[in-house]
């Protein structure tokens, strides 16, 4: 049916019976994966695997009367190795560039069943883990139940070969005596918990998860830990509010940290934001308000494990706006105040004057005469004026 060079499979199918659904299969970089067939037959006698980017031509391993035929020249190699009585695969080591289509082709007496297999494979990159200092945090080696044959392998540093921290293997636990008050291993899981995250245990953190001598499952974490994120603090600048527009400013700070970012909300709806990778330099983030509408603004500090707010209603921090007619009266109020004050202060010097008795007519007089002395008619002479202002005490009519 094909070539010892793996080339162009051509089969003549009599009766195809697709049993299921096409899996979609995801693994990382460097993990090992096993397509299973959904099927109930004890054994499968003679059974054809095909791959292909996009559609399964090229043949990958074939069984014919329960014995293995080698199909040289494949991408795998010996990475793949094939369970003869469930006529399943198994591919160690995987890369990008084995992602695609899966074809299993069994030979019955009464025809062919079919079932494909979509595998996917992304790069193994680093899974980062960010944890609030004095908290604990699990890292999962991505297995449900840890078999016989596993081992499971934890290391600190930047590669899989860095120190050796933790263990499973043959159902026992190991754990670096220097990480024992801190590090626990799940010995069904495998997955390992670093209890009372300190600034000094962060770092990276591999596991590499053996099936056999094989790498089954290969994960990288990079731990880093957080301090709780400060309140930030509300302040305003009263020279800055003008009465003509009813806007003032408020400001908002907190203490700066890694990857802390300091914002303004309105309502739920975010206004403006802002972070420095400069932790030297506390953050500070201005907003112009309105008195009215009343509005409820909300400032909130907050770095990826915590966050802390402060509100602030717009009419506790900028004064109600003040309308033109307002000022006015406000004005006019003000111009009466000080002319009752200017006449308070006049009488106050008339009644000053009477106690002492010098000029007793003077200052009181002044206004009486002035009332009674003003001219009425054309018949009243100049002359006659004279003499009035020469001797303001003579009323009129008298001589001297």
């Amino acid at each position: 049916m094909v070539g010892p060079g793996g080339g162009v499979l051509l089969l003549v199918v009599l009766t195809g019976l697709v049993f299921s659904e096409e899996p979609a299969v995801t693994k990382l970089d460097g993990e090992t994966v096993t397509l299973h067939l959904n099927q109930t037959e004890p054994r499968f006698k003679d059974y054809l695997w095909t791959y292909g980017r996009h559609n399964p031509v090229l043949a990958i391993t074939i069984v014919t009367q329960g014995k293995v035929t080698p199909v040289n020249g494949t991408r795998f190699g010996n990475r793949l190795q094939t369970n003869i009585e469930t006529a399943s695969i198994t591919i160690s080591n995987l890369t990008v560039n084995d992602s695609g289509i899966f074809l299993a082709q069994i030979l019955t007496e009464t025809g062919t069943l079919l079932q494909r297999f979509n595998l996917t494979v992304q790069d193994n990159s680093v899974i980062f883990e960010k944890v609030l200092e004095g908290n604990s945090a699990t890292l999962d080696p991505g297995i449900e139940t840890l078999q016989k044959d596993h081992t499971v392998r934890w290391t600190k540093g930047p590669d899989f070969d860095g120190t050796l921290i933790a263990q499973w293997k043959d159902s026992k636990i190991f754990i670096n005596e220097t990480f024992k008050d801190v590090l626990q291993l799940n010995e069904r899981t495998g997955a390992l918990t670093i209890n009372r995250m300190t600034r000094s245990l962060e770092g990276f953190y591999c596991v590499k998860n053996l099936w056999g001598t094989d790498p089954h499952i290969l994960r990288k974490y990079l731990v880093m830990v957080y301090k709780l994120v400060p309140k930030p603090q509300i302040s305003s600048a009263p020279a800055n509010f003008t009465q003509t527009d009813g806007i003032c400013s408020v400001s908002c700070s907190a203490r700066n940290a890694p990857e802390v970012f300091l914002s303004w909300y309105q309502g739920e709806k975010k206004i403006i934001e802002i972070s420095d990778s400069d932790i030297s330099v506390n953050l500070t983030l201005p907003l112009q308000i309105q008195s009215q509408p009343a509005v409820i603004y909300i400032c909130r500090a907050a770095n990826p494990v915590s966050d802390a707010t402060v509100t602030l209603n717009s009419t506790d921090w900028c004064p109600p706006h003040h309308s033109d007619h307002q000022s006015m009266f406000w004005i006019l109020v003000a111009t009466v105040v000080v002319v009752a004050v200017v006449a308070f202060l006049i009488l106050i010097i008339c009644l000053y004057k009477r106690s002492n008795r010098q000029g007793a007519q003077g200052c009181c007089e002044v206004v009486k005469w002035h009332k009674e002395t003003l001219p009425l008619d054309d018949d009243v002479s100049e002359e006659s004026n004279e003499r009035l202002l020469a001797n303001p005490t003579q009323q009129p009519g008298q001589s001297q």
